[in-house]
């Protein structure tokens, strides 16, 4: 009794430090957390632009597991089922799905840029930074650098097997975890060769998370979905303008 007493005792610790120095964090990270720092940025580095996946290519598979609540939260945590990721970045997963096509599958995109806040939120839910970023930290996917992926078979439309569904956070779900069976170990490392040909690593942990190899030049975000997509069509009118 007093062990869960003391467990209980630190789980509600970190609760209550995430909660109340999300702020202290934020800055220290330096996040970018309103549309106007975004948009200058932007402005100076055309490379930080974000954009919606869906407008790369229309051969990606959606499956936003945090627009549902089919997910390890069992909470809806984004508001619609869009996927961003940085210009550059978002065209080598193009590339790294366009050669797929080529062997008969398709990526289905799980998730990609994760607003800071969110991260804080997953972490309160489930503080195991072995899966889940500890927010002192910040997570790849608050930089639009990071995408979760799988492999779907084009002719059956079915996804393929994998070591574990997406968010399982166990052993099983490490890359490098291989007491599977032939066909599972297969398709998983299909998967991670052609990521890491198009310039993305896979995270120790989790066969699905996909990390670019530039990740480091952008700093994290904390902006909503409207605020990035109003910022891109702002940015599509000066690239129209300019042209006249």
């Amino acid at each position: 009794m007093k062990n869960k007493t003391i467990l209980l005792f630190f789980i509600l610790l970190i609760g209550s430090l995430v909660s109340c120095n999300l702020n202290d964090y934020s800055r220290q990270l330096g996040v970018v957390n309103t549309k106007e720092k975004y948009a200058f940025q932007v402005e100076k580095n055309d490379y930080k632009l974000m954009v919606d996946l869906k407008e790369v290519a229309t051969d990606f598979i959606f499956d936003i597991r945090y627009a549902t609540k089919n997910n390890f939260t069992g909470e809806k945590i984004y508001p619609s089922n869009d996927a961003f990721l940085r210009k550059y970045i978002a065209e080598d997963l193009k590339k790294a799905n366009d050669s797929l096509m080529k062997l008969g599958y398709q990526l289905k995109i799980l998730d990609a840029y994760r607003p800071y806040s969110a991260t804080i939120k997953f972490y309160e839910i489930y503080p195991d930074g072995d899966f889940v970023a500890n927010p002192m930290v910040g997570s790849r996917h608050n930089r639009g650098t990071t995408v979760d992926v799988t492999l779907v078979d084009r002719k059956t439309g079915e996804d393929l097997e994998m070591p574990t569904k997406f968010d399982v956070f166990t052993k099983e779900a490490h890359p490098n975890f291989d007491d599977l069976p032939p066909h599972i170990i297969e398709n998983k490392m299909l998967l991670i060769n052609v990521m890491k040909h198009f310039k993305f690593d896979v995270h120790p942990n989790e066969w699905w998370h996909y990390d670019h190899a530039r990740w480091q030049r952008y700093p994290m975000m904390d902006l909503t979905f409207k605020q990035i997509k109003d910022v891109a069509e702002s940015y599509k009118e000066e690239e129209y303008d300019l042209s006249l």
